[in-house]
């Protein structure tokens, strides 16, 4: 593995956002190195609590197979140093690990946008899901996921009613109005991954 052969140790590993984020506090590590799609939480819910929580806030980097703004913005807005494509060298990876652990910033060239870079430069990163609540957060997601509301209520230990709100709400801040809409949104700002959808959930008259 690339990682080892340039002598860096792997302490950990888990391909569990939930239980990465239970890594993060209880092992003593240097930098987290993520898919920033995971299960159960993606790797910038993972930064996010990481840093509202009372873990000791390390480094992080991402590696995803989309260069889309949406996605780098949200994760740079989460504080995660380095947002690096699949696509790169493993000089460019071990590249990445060098600076951020220099405590610099990497983003793959091909993700460096003039949006991007004027966010980073003006130190006002935009979040797409600015406008919502954590508990709004992890509706969004159970519910492109498949889940219907009383699955969401199960899951979250909450009252299907509530789930209803949380949905009502979510849907009236992101200006979504139908089930397809939510799904495409949650798949662009890289709340949901591809694996995730099923060809009903995808087609227009879902």
């Amino acid at each position: 593995m690339v990682l080892e052969e340039a002598g860096h140790e792997i302490t950990a590993e888990t391909d569990d956002g939930a239980r990465l984020l239970s890594l993060a506090g209880e092992i003593d590590y240097d930098l987290i190195v993520s898919e920033l799609t995971l299960p159960h939480l993606d790797a910038v819910e993972v930064a996010e609590r990481i840093a509202s929580g009372d873990s000791l806030r390390r480094p992080m980097m991402v590696l995803s197979s989309s260069g889309s703004e949406d996605f780098v913005l949200r994760a740079l807005a989460a504080g995660i140093q380095a947002y690096v494509l699949k696509t790169a060298t493993a000089r460019d990876f071990l590249e990445a690990i060098r600076r951020v652990m220099h405590g610099d910033r990497y983003l793959s060239p091909d993700v460096a946008t003039p949006l991007v870079i004027r966010s980073l430069s003006t130190g006002r990163v935009p979040d797409p899901l600015g406008l919502l609540t954590r508990r709004e957060r992890e509706v969004l997601r159970l519910v492109a996921e498949g889940c219907t509301n009383k699955d969401v209520a199960n899951a979250l230990g909450v009252a299907v009613k509530t789930v209803e709100a949380h949905r009502a709400n979510l849907m009236r801040k992101l200006d979504l109005h139908d089930l397809s809409a939510l799904i495409r949104f949650a798949l662009r700002v890289g709340v949901l991954s591809p694996q995730f959808i099923e060809p009903s959930q995808a087609s227009p008259h879902a």
